[in-house]
């Protein structure tokens, strides 16, 4: 019995060893991560044999005193590979997964695979901070970026689940905790980086040219942004596009219109639209496109440059995202069509240069998209329908390409270069450019336009010659630059961008191209649209009365206002109103009818509203 009692005296006393804050203080001061962790193991060893359990939850608590609350602070991730080591808390962090003791001594498992954060994400146009983590199933480590909000709701972070990682509606909320913590701890040490959701010009830096930066946007545009790169020879891209320069002004200009883009922002100007259009095939117009996405990046299909077959926020965003570089889009016959057979892309939408206001899922506003850029586009058909609003029609030129009159005449040879050459010029451009003498270069070609085209179309031409100055400078030093002359021809004057006179010489060829059926009675007339006023000596029809459901409907089918335009006829002496009203009673085929009485030879304009009778 003596002997029972001294040998549980012994047991007491070499337990006692394991509550002395003496023993912890002693592996608390070990410096070396290495030693302390072993001296830990062997401590913790040591009291199991004597029968002492959570040794190391008693040393995790004195760690907690001695630093101000922060769990764990020699326990650190032991991932095999790992990009960064950080301190893990209460956590075990190895390569069998993320774990700990659970109050009861039950496991927790925040994730059965290595997981930590490795960067913080500030974006440098928003403020809006993200963290990139890295984790690995199997041999190699992956990583994702992902938003705050998310993985600090144990709802929401289960989306990682769609980027490869193990996590649960169960594990879900123990995975918040982990991060969390993992997070606060090194919050000093886990790296920054600059982010971006765009690129363009941010925080006086032009992305994606800035040191550092790390794209956080829409998954959607990895690939573009991967795509915005160098690769090859800029003395063979040089070689390639000068040629291309010296034999094709459609070249020069598409060429022209890449460099432009950048410049958009800088000096003040609106967004604009370069066309190439030609129904005949293998005149280059895909090429052309190609060369001009080349000055930026991977010019293949796909890569930088899209298509059409996308809807009009599809577009907005794919402008909002490049923001100052050009769009490219080819193949305007992919795009849909309403039931009279028009395109249904919105040229006057994507020129203006600002989105749509649109709520998100949460409840909130998303930021409006922005953009100032040159939309660089191709098509078998000219992008405007000739009932394009004056509006639309200022923001394009568009270039015509037959066979007489290529873009590129060796499109085989030009798409192989600059597949293998390609982004050296624009990043070189940006390198080079003096904003301040290029808004003197504006302000000198825009004199040169404005009494030969409308102000924004001046605005457009100036933009595309002052860029292919400069980059005439910088970078081909060919003499080659594009002039005036040149990229007049494929500009528009006033009277040709005005919807209603092009409205009134359709309405004066539809009239004539339907004569039999303004002649009530007349053989073989099928059908009556009004009455002909009889002829002039000269034979020249005057006036015509045209019944109002007609004209409107003919009107409106060619793509017209009727609106608009039966108050510019009444506002230019052209249409004879009763009062404030735009028709007039005739008798026709023995009923009274309310017509248009349009005169079709243009006089001095009668303000509307001064008289009721003209001189007709």
């Amino acid at each position: 019995m003596a002997t029972k009692t001294k040998t549980a005296e012994v047991d007491t006393a070499q337990q006692e060893r394991f509550f002395d804050r003496n023993e912890y203080k002693k592996i608390y001061n070990i410096s070396d991560m290495f030693e302390r962790e072993q001296a830990l193991e062997r401590f913790a060893a040591e009291g199991k044999k004597a029968g002492v359990i959570g040794v190391k939850k008693i040393y995790a608590q004195f760690v907690k005193e001695n630093r101000g609350g922060k769990l764990y602070a020699s326990n650190v991730t032991a991932f095999d590979g790992q990009p960064i080591e950080l301190v893990c808390g209460e956590w075990t962090a190895d390569d069998t997964g993320v774990t700990k003791e659970g109050a009861f001594g039950e496991e927790v498992v925040a994730c059965v695979h290595p997981i930590l954060p490795v960067t913080r994400l500030i974006n440098v146009d928003t403020g809006i901070e993200k963290l990139e983590l890295a984790f690995r199933r199997g041999r190699a480590w992956q990583r994702t970026i992902v938003s705050k909000s998310t993985i600090a709701s144990a709802n929401r972070i289960v989306e990682l689940a769609d980027s490869g990682i193990a996590v649960t509606s169960e594990s879900a909320r123990h995975l918040v905790t982990y991060l969390h913590d993992v997070e606060s701890a090194n919050y000093d040490e886990i790296p920054k980086a600059k982010s971006v959701t765009r690129m363009g010009y941010i925080g006086g830096e032009f992305i994606p040219y800035a040191d550092g930066v790390v794209f956080d946007g829409d998954a959607s545009y990895r690939h573009l942004f991967d795509a915005i790169s160098q690769k090859g020879s800029l003395d063979e891209w040089k070689r390639c596009i000068t040629d291309l320069r010296q034999h094709s002004t459609a070249a020069k200009i598409v060429i022209a219109a890449a460099f432009a883009s950048v410049l958009v922002e800088p000096l003040g100007c609106l967004p604009f639209f370069v066309h190439l259009w030609g129904s005949a095939s293998g005149t280059g117009k895909t090429v052309g496109l190609m060369a001009a996405a080349s000055v930026w990046g991977d010019p293949s299909i796909g890569k930088y440059i899209q298509t059409f077959h996308s809807t009009t926020v599809g577009h907005e965003r794919l402008a909002a995202f490049l923001n100052s570089l050009p769009v490219i889009i080819d193949e305007l016959q992919l795009s849909d069509v309403d039931r009279d057979g028009n395109k249904n892309f919105n040229v006057y939408r994507l020129a203006e240069g600002v989105g749509k206001s649109r709520g998100n899922r949460r409840g909130g506003m998303d930021a409006t998209p922005t953009w100032s850029n040159a939309i660089i586009t191709s098509g078998e058909t000219p992008i405007l329908s000739d009932g394009a609003a004056a509006g639309a029609r200022n923001r394009v030129i568009e270039v015509e390409c037959t066979n007489g009159a290529k873009v590129v005449q060796d499109g085989h040879s030009v798409a192989a270069t600059v597949q293998q050459n390609f982004g050296m010029a624009g990043k070189l451009f940006m390198q080079r450019l003096d904003l301040d003498r290029a808004r003197e270069l504006y302000q000198e070609q825009y004199a040169l336009f404005v009494d030969r085209a409308t102000e924004k179309q001046a605005m457009a031409a100036a933009c595309l010659t002052t860029a292919d100055i400069l980059a005439t400078e910088y970078i081909f030093d060919d003499g080659l630059t594009l002039t005036a002359d040149e990229l007049s021809v494929y500009l528009q004057t006033s009277a040709e961008v005005d919807a209603n006179e092009r409205a009134f010489s359709f309405l004066r060829d539809w009239v004539a191209r339907n004569a039999a059926a303004f002649s009530p009675g007349t053989a073989g007339s099928r059908e009556c649209f009004g009455v002909l006023d009889t002829p002039t000596p000269e034979d020249e029809i005057e006036r015509v009365y045209i019944i109002k459901t007609v004209f409107r409907d003919a009107i409106t089918r060619a793509g017209y206002s009727y609106k608009s335009f039966q108050a510019w006829l009444a506002a230019n002496g052209l249409l004879r109103t009763h009062g404030k009203t735009y028709t007039v009673v005739k008798h026709i085929n023995g009923l009274r009818t309310d017509c248009y009485d349009v005169r079709l030879r243009k006089f001095d304009p009668v303000p509307f509203g001064e008289q009721t009778e003209l001189p007709f």
